[in-house]
C-alpha cells in the first residue's frame, strides 16, 4: 500500500478511536451523581479519574504501533501501545495496550526476534516483531509516521525530542524509552535497586517512569499514597511535578529526605543554616567557628556512617539493662512487689514495645496493681473503722497518699529520656568520637577527635542541630518511640543518592514494607566533601532479602555529542578509577563556546547580548552558572541594571519557572537547560587538583542540552583545555 494510502488508514483508525473516546468519556461523566451515599462517592471518584484519564488520552490516544507473531502461532497480530489502556467496554478487547504492560516490551526492546514477555512471575511468551511503528500526532492528527523493522532502523523519534527545547516542568518519556532505560524501569520490585546513571542519562526520569510502571503492577494491592519520591530539594520537587500525574499516577508523595524525617521526630527542631556549610565546602567562606575544613567534614560524616547506628542501638541497650531500679516497690509490709518481678514485666511482658512505650507501660501498669492494693486496703479500713465514715475515709486519703508517694518516687527512677538532649550527650563526647573513628575504620582521624568533640558541643545547642543530625535524632525516635504499626510506604524511590550517606539510606529502608526501594545517582556528581557516597557498596544491604540488583547507564541523551565530550575532558581529570564517563547519543549540535573579555564588566555587556543571541535562536530556558551564589547575586544584580529580565535561585526557591536564571552548580544540579553559560571558570574557583571541582565544573557544563558557553577575564582554569577543537576562541576587549 502506498505511504499515502497507510497514512490515510492509520488516520481513519485514530477517528475511530478518538471518537471511542468521546463516548467513554460521556459514560464516565454521566456515571458522576450527587450523593451522600459512601458507595456513590466511591463510585464518582473511579468515573472522574476515568474521565481525567481518557481527556489525557483525546489528543493522542496511542504514540506507537507494533506487529508481531507469537512462537507458535501462525498470525501477525498488531497493537497500539499509548500512555494509558482502552479497552471496549462490553467485551474487554483492547483498543490501546498501557505501555506499562507486558507486550509493549515488545516496542522498547530493542530486538526484534525472540523477544519474551513476561506475562506473570511464572510465564514467559516469545515473540518476532516485524515492525515498530511510530506515531507523530499534533492536535489530535496525524502528520506522519515512521517504521523501524530488523533491517531498518530509525531513531528519528528520539531525535526529535532530543533537538525540543527544555520546557519549566521535566515531561514523561514513554514515546522513546531506550532500551537500558527500559531494563531499569522493568526492574523486580522486590529487592533493592541502584541505579548508576551519568549526567543526562535520565535518571530522575526513569525513575518516575519505574514508579508509575510500579504502580500499574501493582493496582489491585496499593494506593499511590504508598509510593514515596525523596527529590533534593523543594525546587526539583516542582519540577518533576508534572511526570507523574501526566503518567496517571496521583497522590504520591514527594518530599526531600529532611522534610520527611523531621516531621516523624516528637518535637520540632531547630536546624543550622545547612546553606552555610555548603558555602563554606564549596564557595571557600569562611568558616565562623574556630574550626578547620577537614574537622567540620570529619564531624558530618561520622554522623552519616553506619557506625553512628551501632553507636545508638548500643545507648538504648544499655539504656534498657539499666531502666530498672535496684530495689523493690514497697507500699507497705504487705504490698510489695520486688525488683525481678518489675523486670520480668518490663523485659518480657512488654518486650515488644520501643523502649519509651515499655516504660509508659510498666509504669501503667505499676499504678494499677496500687489501685488494686488501695482498694484491698480500703475494704479492710472500712471493716475496723465499721459505721465511722469520715475516720474512715480521713486514713484511705493517708493511705493513698503514702501509696502515690513510694510510687512516684519508684517510678521516677526508671530512666526516663529526652532523645534530643541524649542525642546531643553521645555525640559530643569525646569518647564517643573514639569509638565512631575506631568503627568506622578511618583510624587517620583519631588525631582529630578532640576538635571534632569540641566543634560539635560549639554547635550543638538545645534543640538546635545540623542536616546531619537528624539520621541519628530519627533512628534514636524509631528504637525509643517505634514508629506506627504499619510502615508508610511500598516503594521509595531516592533521586541524587549520592548526597546521602550509609546511614541516612539506611533509614528509609525502616519505612518501606517490603524490599522496594530504588536509589538513582551519579557518584561523579558527589559535590559535597562533608556528606554523601563515596562508593554504592557502602549502602548496607543487611536488611534486604536479596543481594541488590546494580545498573549502569552509560549513556547521556540530554547533551549533544560536544558538549558531552567537554564535559568527559573534564571530568577526567577526577584520579578515580571506577568513574564512568557518558556515552553521548547520537545528537551534533554547535562547539562549544569560549569567549575572552578583558574584565567583568566587559563580560557583563557580553553575557547581556550573548542571552538576547541565545533567545533569538529559540533557547527559552538559559542558566548562567557561577561556582557561588554570593557570585551569582552580583551578577544577577548587574544584568538587571542591563534591562535583562531574569531570576536568581536561591535555597529559598520552591518554584521553577523557566526563562533566564543565574544559578549556583549546586542548585543547577538535576536540571537541564536550553543553553547554559559559564562564568569565569577560572583555576582558582575550579581547582583541577581538587576532586569536588572537577565535579562541580562536569556537572556545570551538563546542564545543557544544546548550547554551551563559557566567558571568561581571568585565566581559565586547566581543567578546560587551551587548545581544543571543542572551543571557539574568540577575544573582546
Amino acid at each position: 500500500m502506498p505511504p499515502s494510502e497507510e497514512l490515510k488508514r492509520e488516520q481513519t483508525h485514530l477517528t475511530t478511536i478518538q471518537s471511542h473516546i468521546e463516548r467513554a468519556i460521556a459514560v464516565a461523566r454521566g456515571g458522576i451523581k450527587q450523593s451522600h451515599d459512601h458507595t456513590q462517592i466511591v463510585i464518582n471518584t473511579v468515573m472522574q479519574n476515568q474521565s481525567v484519564q481518557l481527556e489525557r488520552s483525546r489528543n493522542q490516544p496511542y504514540f506507537s504501533r507494533i506487529s508481531c507473531r507469537e512462537h507458535g502461532e501462525r498470525a501477525t497480530e498488531d497493537f497500539y501501545i499509548g500512555r494509558f489502556g482502552l479497552f471496549d467496554r462490553e467485551t474487554l478487547a483492547p483498543y490501546v495496550i498501557d505501555w506499562r504492560s507486558p507486550i509493549a516490551n515488545l516496542y522498547y526492546d530493542e530486538s526484534f526476534a525472540d523477544v519474551p514477555v513476561q506475562v506473570d512471575r511464572d510465564h514467559e511468551l516469545r515473540f518476532d516483531v516485524h515492525r515498530k511503528r511510530h506515531f507523530e500526532l499534533r492536535d489530535g492528527k496525524l502528520v506522519q509516521f515512521f517504521d523501524s523493522t530488523s533491517a531498518v532502523r530509525t531513531d528519528q523519534p528520539l531525535m526529535q525530542r532530543l533537538n525540543a527545547k527544555s520546557e519549566q516542568r521535566m515531561k514523561d518519556i514513554v514515546e522513546t524509552i531506550q532500551a537500558d532505560q527500559n531494563r531499569v524501569i522493568r526492574a523486580d520490585p522486590n529487592q533493592l535497586l541502584i541505579v548508576q546513571g551519568v549526567a543526562g542519562s535520565g535518571k530522575t526520569t526513569i525513575a518516575l517512569h519505574r514508579l508509575s510502571y510500579l504502580a500499574y503492577q501493582q493496582k489491585e494491592r496499593t494506593t499511590f499514597g504508598n509510593f514515596l519520591v525523596i527529590a533534593p530539594n523543594r525546587l526539583f520537587i516542582d519540577y518533576i511535578s508534572d511526570v507523574l500525574p501526566n503518567l496517571g499516577v496521583e497522590g504520591v508523595t514527594q518530599t526531600t529526605w529532611e522534610d520527611l524525617l523531621l516531621s516523624m521526630l516528637p518535637k520540632r527542631v531547630r536546624l543550622q543554616n545547612h546553606q552555610k556549610k555548603v558555602q563554606l565546602f564549596i564557595e571557600g567562606v569562611a568558616a565562623t567557628a574556630p574550626f578547620g575544613k577537614d574537622t567540620v567534614a570529619r564531624a558530618a560524616l561520622l554522623r552519616s556512617h553506619m557506625a553512628m547506628k551501632e553507636l545508638l542501638d548500643r545507648y538504648v541497650e544499655h539504656l534498657l539493662a539499666q531502666a530498672i531500679p535496684d530495689e523493690d516497690l514497697v507500699l507497705d509490709t504487705r504490698h510489695v512487689m520486688s525488683r525481678e518481678q518489675i523486670a520480668q514485666k518490663f523485659h518480657r511482658d512488654f518486650a515488644h514495645y520501643p523502649y519509651i512505650r515499655r516504660r509508659e507501660r510498666l509504669i501503667a501498669a505499676l499504678r494499677a496493681w496500687s489501685v488494686d492494693a488501695l482498694a484491698e486496703v480500703s475494704g479492710q479500713i472500712a471493716k475496723r473503722f465499721a459505721g465511722r465514715y469520715l475516720e474512715a475515709d480521713a486514713y484511705t486519703q493517708t493511705v493513698k497518699q503514702n501509696y502515690e508517694k513510694a510510687l512516684d518516687h519508684y517510678c521516677a527512677k526508671i530512666r526516663a529520656v529526652d532523645i534530643f538532649a541524649a542525642y546531643r550527650m553521645l555525640v559530643t563526647t569525646k569518647k564517643s568520637i573514639v569509638w565512631l573513628v575506631k568503627r568506622s575504620g578511618i583510624t587517620d582521624w583519631l588525631g582529630d577527635a578532640d576538635n571534632m568533640a569540641s566543634c560539635l558541643k560549639h554547635t550543638l545547642t538545645d534543640r538546635a542541630f545540623e542536616w546531619e543530625d537528624i539520621a541519628g535524632l530519627f533512628y534514636l525516635t524509631y528504637r525509643l518511640h517505634g514508629l506506627d504499626k504499619r510502615r508508610p510506604f511500598s516503594h521509595i524511590i531516592v533521586d541524587e543518592a549520592q548526597d546521602l550517606g550509609p546511614f541516612q539510606i539506611y533509614l528509609l529502608r525502616l519505612l518501606c514494607n517490603q524490599d522496594s526501594i530504588s536509589v538513582f545517582g551519579d557518584l561523579s556528581q558527589s559535590i559535597y566533601a562533608f556528606k554523601g557516597l563515596g562508593d554504592w557498596r557502602a549502602i548496607p544491604t543487611d536488611l534486604f532479602a536479596k543481594p541488590p540488583q546494580l545498573e549502569t547507564l552509560p549513556r547521556s541523551y540530554r547533551s549533544t555529542i560536544e558538549i558531552m565530550s567537554l564535559a568527559n575532558a573534564v571530568l577526567a581529570h577526577w584520579d578515580n578509577p571506577k568513574k564512568v564517563l557518558a556515552e553521548p547519543v547520537l545528537r551534533h549540535g554547535e562547539t562549544p563556546k569560549r569567549v575572552c573579555v578583558s574584565n567583568e564588566r566587559a563580560a557583563i555587556a557580553q553575557l547581556a547580548i550573548e542571552v538576547e543571541t541565545l533567545q533569538q535562536a529559540g533557547m527559552n530556558n538559559i542558566a548562567i552558572i557561577d561556582k557561588s551564589l554570593s557570585r551569582c547575586k552580583v551578577l544577577g544584580d548587574l544584568l538587571t541594571r542591563r534591562g535583562q529580565r531574569l531570576k536568581v535561585i536561591t535555597d529559598k526557591e520552591t518554584r521553577y519557572e523557566g526563562g533566564v536564571s543565574v544559578v549556583s552548580v549546586y542548585f543547577a544540579k538535576g536540571m537541564e537547560f536550553d543553553a547554559v553559560i559559564i562564568v569565569n571558570p577560572t583555576e582558582h574557583k575550579f581547582d583541577s587538583q581538587n576532586a569536588i571541582d572537577i565535579k562541580l565544573l562536569y556537572v556545570a557544563m551538563t546542564r545543557a542540552l544544546h548550547r554551551l558557553c563559557i566567558y571568561h577575564w581571568d585565566p581559565l582554569t586547566s581543567l578546560i583545555p587551551s587548545q581544543s577543537a571543542y572551543l571557539h576562541t574568540p577575544s573582546i576587549g
